[in-house]
């Protein structure tokens, strides 16, 4: 064996321990001065392994989607176990159930006043009563009826599901949907973006809501001393409480900008929200 096609033809069988003696010294040799060869190999001792470990399960039928949404919630539950073992060795049905795992964890609905306990970790409504905290939240506009003439009593208020925002480069369009739920209080917002880290601790920022084709229905000034705050605690995003009485079925804008110069954005997506009217 002597030729570099010959050889390339007994890389598999090296890889899986299976070639004789005098051909593996052979090849050894070779691939010590060929860096194609080498660079074969490597990719056929992952699969040589799989093989050894349990090859058979490469070969059965992939799991129904039914199935792996079910391992996705239970993990490796009582009789997943030949779920778990295909997911050992197939990457296409361990990326479906990684993405429903995360999806699962960003859209699990919160406990009562759990939305509102995290915002007040943050240092978000610290000092403020909840109704004092609501008003500074609201864009300018028309009076309206207080909190207690408007809203359920404080035992019963609670939070939708957690809506993140996608990460985005300076410039770059983003946009998400979220179906509003009417019977909740409050929309709990996590953005991904911080304020810049030549800022000042006093320099304010504004986080706010816009409309399209109209003007912003919620805004949040923060200093940046507040959200590095909030952010040295262990926190990924900057957690943000809204009204759900600030919105309504539509197409928005969110933003993150310097008070002093709101349409100097830092970073901005699009937010389509639906629901009942």
């Amino acid at each position: 064996m002597t030729s570099h096609e010959e050889i390339q033809l007994e890389l598999a069988a090296y890889a899986a321990s299976r070639l004789e003696r005098d051909a593996g010294r052979r090849l050894e040799e070779h691939l010590r001065g060929c860096q194609d060869c080498r660079e074969m190999l490597e990719t056929f001792v992952p699969f040589a392994r799989a093989l050894g470990e349990g090859g058979e399960a490469l070969f059965e039928p992939h799991p129904s989607e039914s199935t792996l949404r079910r391992y996705a919630r239970a993990g490796k539950a009582a009789g997943m176990e030949d779920v778990a073992r295909h997911l050992d060795f197939c990457a296409s049905c361990s990326l479906q159930v990684g993405a429903w795992k995360r999806q699962a964890d960003t859209l699990s609905p919160l406990p009562r006043w759990a939305a509102i306990a995290l915002a007040t970790a943050a240092g978000l409504a610290v000092g403020a009563g909840l109704s004092a905290w609501l008003g500074a939240g609201r864009a300018p506009g028309p009076p309206r009826q207080s909190l207690a003439e408007t809203a359920p009593g404080l035992a019963e208020a609670s939070a939708g599901p957690l809506l993140v925002l996608p990460r985005a480069l300076r410039g770059e369009e983003t946009s998400v949907t979220y179906a509003l739920d009417p019977s909740r209080t409050f929309l709990v917002i996590a953005c991904p973006a911080s304020v810049p880290d030549s800022a000042p601790p006093g320099q304010l920022f504004r986080y706010e809501i816009r409309r399209e084709g109209a003007g912003a229905v919620w805004s949040r000034i923060l200093s940046a001393a507040d959200v590095r705050r909030h952010l040295s605690e262990g926190a990924e995003l900057v957690t943000l409480l809204v009204p759900n009485a600030s919105l309504t079925p539509g197409r928005y804008e969110f933003r993150l900008a310097p008070a002093e110069s709101p349409e100097e954005s830092s970073y901005r997506s699009a937010l389509v929200l639906t629901g009942p009217k």
